[in-house]
This record gives C-alpha cells, sequence and structure tokens, in this order.
C-alpha cells in the first residue's frame, strides 16, 4: 500500500499501486520504479528509475531517466544533474540544472540550465527568464521568454519563439529558427529566418545581421552591419554598413543615419538626414538631407521634392519636379533637375 517508507542501505525500491514516498537515510545510490516521491540525504544521493513515471525529489543531486519518458519535479531549490530525463519541472525556489547526456530536454521554472559538448535542445514549457550555458538550440514557450548566456559558445545559439536573448562580454552569435521580433542584448550577430525577422537592439552596439528585414535601435549609438544583400528597414539605428551588391535601406522613423554601401535609400514620414562614409553612388527617395562624403558622390533622385544637399557632386533627378537646394559652396553637376537652390557661398551649377 502507499504511504512514506525510510530506507537505509537499499539498493531496489518496488512501488505499490498507491502513492508511495521513500526517505533514504543515508546517502548513496538507489533504483525505484513506481514510487513517486525520493527525499534524499544531506549527503550525495543518486536516483536511478527504472520505469517511465514522473518522479517528484528533494535533495537528491543526480537523476538517471529510464528508456521511457521521465518527468522530475524538483521539490525544493539547488543543483541537479540529469541524464536521460525528457522534462525537469522546477521548484519555487532557485534550481540549477545539469545535463549529463546530449539530447531534447523540456523545463519549467528552472532558472539556470547547463548542457554538455554535443546538441542540447531545451524547450521552454511556461515563459519566464532562464539562463543557459552549452545548450545549442532553445524553443521558446507560449508565454515570455528570456534566455541569458552565461558563457560564449564557439557556434552559435538557434532559438524559436524566444522573445528576448542577452548574450555575454565577448562575441556571441545566433540564428533565427522561425520568424517573429526578438530583442537583443550584447548579440553580435543575428542570422535570421526564412521569414520575417524583426531585431530590437536593447543596448548600444555594434551588431552583424543577415536575413534580417528589421532592426530597431536602442536609446543609444547603434551600428547595423549587413552580410546579405536585400532590403532592411530601421528605426533609431545610426549607422549602417552594407556589403557589394544591391543593398536597400528603409528608414522607418526620421533622424541622422551614416551609410556604407547602401545604394539605395528610402525615407521615412518624417525629417530624415543620409550621411555618406564613403564616396560613391547612392539613390534616395524621401529624404530631406543628403550629406556626401569628402570624394565624388551621385546622388539620384528616385521620386520628386526638395533635396538639400551637402558636398554632393551630381545630382540626377527623378521623372517629377525635383529641387536641390545646396548647403555649402562649391561646384554640383546636375541632370533632371527642375530647380536649385544657391547657397550662402559661391555655387557653381553645371547642366
Amino acid at each position: 500500500a502507499g504511504g512514506t517508507t525510510a530506507v537505509s542501505s537499499v539498493e531496489t525500491v518496488l512501488g505499490s499501486t498507491g502513492t508511495d514516498t521513500v526517505a533514504l537515510l543515508d546517502g548513496g545510490a538507489i533504483a525505484v520504479s513506481g514510487v513517486e516521491t525520493l527525499l534524499g540525504t544531506s549527503g550525495q544521493d543518486t536516483l536511478t528509475l527504472l520505469a517511465g513515471s514522473t518522479t517528484a525529489v528533494g535533495s537528491v543531486e543526480t537523476v538517471l531517466g529510464a528508456a521511457g519518458a521521465d518527468t522530475i519535479v524538483l521539490l525544493a531549490g539547488g543543483s541537479i544533474a540529469v541524464g536521460g530525463v525528457e522534462t525537469v519541472l522546477g521548484s519555487a525556489g532557485t534550481d540549477f540544472v545539469s545535463v549529463l547526456s546530449n539530447g531534447a530536454i523540456s523545463v519549467s521554472g528552472i532558472e539556470t540550465l547547463r548542457g554538455i559538448a554535443g546538441a542540447d535542445t531545451a524547450t521552454l514549457l511556461t515563459g519566464g527568464a532562464m539562463t543557459i550555458m552549452d545548450v545549442e538550440t532553445v524553443l521558446g514557450s507560449a508565454g515570455a521568454d528570456t534566455i541569458t548566456l552565461l558563457a560564449p559558445s564557439s557556434l552559435p545559439i538557434s532559438v524559436s519563439g524566444v522573445e528576448s536573448l542577452v548574450g555575454t562580454t565577448v562575441s556571441d552569435a545566433v540564428i533565427l529558427l522561425t520568424s517573429g521580433a526578438m530583442a537583443v542584448s550584447n548579440i553580435e550577430t543575428v542570422l535570421g529566418s526564412a521569414g520575417t525577422d524583426t531585431i530590437a537592439l536593447l543596448a548600444a552596439g555594434v551588431t552583424v545581421v543577415s536575413n534580417v528585414e528589421t532592426v530597431l535601435g536602442s536609446a543609444g549609438t547603434d551600428f547595423v552591419a549587413v552580410l546579405s544583400n536585400g532590403a532592411i528597414s530601421v528605426s533609431g539605428v545610426e549607422t549602417v554598413l552594407g556589403i557589394a551588391g544591391q543593398d536597400t535601406l528603409t528608414l522607418l522613423a526620421g533622424g541622422s543615419t551614416a551609410v556604407n554601401s547602401v545604394e539605395t535609400v528610402l525615407g521615412s514620414a518624417d525629417t530624415d538626414t543620409v550621411a555618406l562614409l564613403t564616396s560613391g553612388a547612392i539613390s534616395a527617395s524621401g529624404v530631406e538631407t543628403v550629406l556626401g562624403a569628402t570624394s565624388t558622390d551621385t546622388l539620384t533622385l528616385l521620386a520628386s521634392g526638395t533635396t538639400a544637399v551637402g558636398s554632393v557632386e551630381t545630382v540626377l533627378g527623378s521623372a517629377d519636379a525635383d529641387t536641390v537646394a545646396l548647403l555649402a559652396s562649391g561646384v554640383v553637376s546636375v541632370s533632371g533637375v527642375d530647380a536649385v537652390l544657391g547657397s550662402a557661398g559661391t555655387d557653381t551649377v553645371v547642366l
């Protein structure tokens, strides 16, 4: 019959059809089957499950799962190592779980999860914050999940359904397995999914992105470098660095943005200023001010309007009515521009 039984120097306990609690009187190893609760000692206790089940444990340092599906419920905070266990449900305290074997584990209410060398996948059953180390893949819950990296990894971490990711003080990379929005802090590289991805930067710094459609800047100074050609939309990002090829930048909010190796800039509904970091050719639409670099710059206007330019040597107008306002004296060549407004200095306009 079910009940509570204290044991000493017993290697195996087979539970009854009722609800069984086994309390160990001395530390060591014990194997159980059909036991609902196991209470360890103050020493080192190892529990081996003989059959898949749900087992609540307290003061047990190591649990080795059975061939079936095992769920471990932690009764108190502390550290526990598990091997071959499919699910760990945390206690009301602070729980540190170490994985002894590669594979997939589902967790809930765990503060820290540490994997081992190899491929480890953690599935979050409930929202919350968790710190991880040596875990290669994290699948988020239906709630709000925050993952903090405890130590850097030589390989990127793959995530899906995670709302926030906080990196370490060195270089961290993340691969997005599914589309969506994620906030990042101290993450140096973000590789987007095949869908539509939005990254919100929680702290200033340099972020390298590939296949990410939208980047929302932090309250500080943000530098975004693009690894793959295509279109990217930004808001509150101070510098965008493209690569060789065709890059299109869409500004979601007004402000000043410095660009390099970006071929096309589409302005926001507000007032936009674009500064070229290196000389070359750029096309713009809806940008109020374009500031050239120190060498020869060519600006092609894609839509009508008034554009102020500084240190831009050539301006090619759109098919509609274009007005160019010169911010500084010098020589500018124009073609297809309907009106040129001179600066306070000496201006030369070549038609």
